[in-house]
């Protein structure tokens, strides 16, 4: 998802104030399009927050699903992502994920534990 232009509400504050487009271009040091392109949306939105996006909305791997499989792996680590996910009501697949993108947000490093190839 596309964030939102950080100097959005400036742009709707000197817009309301009566600055025209080329003006919030040359006091912002934005792109033309972008300052049109927010002006537009609060014209027809009435605020400056994105609009809902189409789509199936996420319901697996959020962060309370994350936070509760990662509890449950610290008091008990050889409980099975298989049995937590069944107790959530998720797939196995989005209990692995979900504690796989818990770890990877909280820095922790993954080591390669294979065997090393021997050369003669």
């Amino acid at each position: 998802m596309v964030a939102a232009h950080p100097k959005r509400q400036s742009i709707i504050d000197l817009h309301c104030a009566g600055f025209a487009t080329k003006d919030i271009v040359k006091t912002l040091s934005v792109p033309r399009r972008t300052v049109q392109r927010a002006v537009k949306l609060f014209k027809e939105t009435g605020g400056t927050s994105d609009r809902r996006r189409s789509g199936r909305p996420c319901s697996a791997v959020t962060k309370s699903n994350a936070d509760v499989i990662r509890k449950r792996i610290k008091r008990s680590p050889q409980q099975s992502i298989r049995k937590m996910a069944n107790d959530l009501n998720i797939s196995e697949g989005s209990g692995h994920y979900a504690e796989y993108t818990k770890m990877i947000s909280a820095g922790v490093k993954w080591r390669n534990y294979s065997t090393p190839l021997l050369y003669m």
